[in-house]
């Protein structure tokens, strides 16, 4: 169950992760977990967020080695809880 995902605008490929995806480089807890070992998702279709902020997500991701330059003009959606999921 992934919080947040960080998206090199010039490749389109995912950078960063939050929580980070155990053996990615430079991860370290929290890891995230499958979404049937969330209590909130498992009960509810549109769980609280979580209530991480974009300033919170840079410190975390250049504290884990994402380079600076896309961690300058991060930009959040908020999906307000709702849960994607692939189809």
């Amino acid at each position: 169950m992934l919080n947040a995902v960080l998206v090199d605008p010039a490749t389109g490929r995912v950078a960063a992760t939050y929580p980070a995806l155990p053996g990615d480089p430079g991860a370290s807890a929290p890891f995230a977990l499958p979404a049937s070992q969330v209590a909130a998702v498992a009960g509810s279709e549109h769980p609280a967020p979580p209530g991480v902020t974009l300033a919170q997500l840079r410190s975390y991701w250049g504290a884990r080695g994402v380079e600076p330059a896309l961690l300058a003009d991060l930009e959040g959606i908020d999906l307000a809880g709702a849960v994607v999921t692939p189809a």
